[in-house]
């Protein structure tokens, strides 16, 4: 599931929207992206699986 939330924000389909950090793999092995929308918003959103199995 995780692979699956990043990937369909479809962030190049939508040029009013700035990237502020670009997708990218975290240590805790999810994934996160930050962008502001058009009204200025700053969002963050990203991945994380809490009963992932640690190494």
């Amino acid at each position: 599931m995780a692979s699956t939330v990043i990937p369909t924000l479809r962030y190049r389909d939508a040029p009013a929207a700035e990237i502020v950090v670009a997708p990218r793999d975290e240590a805790h092995g999810g994934r996160s992206t930050s962008f502001r929308d058009p009204e200025g918003h700053l969002w963050t959103v990203g991945t994380y699986d809490p009963w992932q199995a640690q190494a």
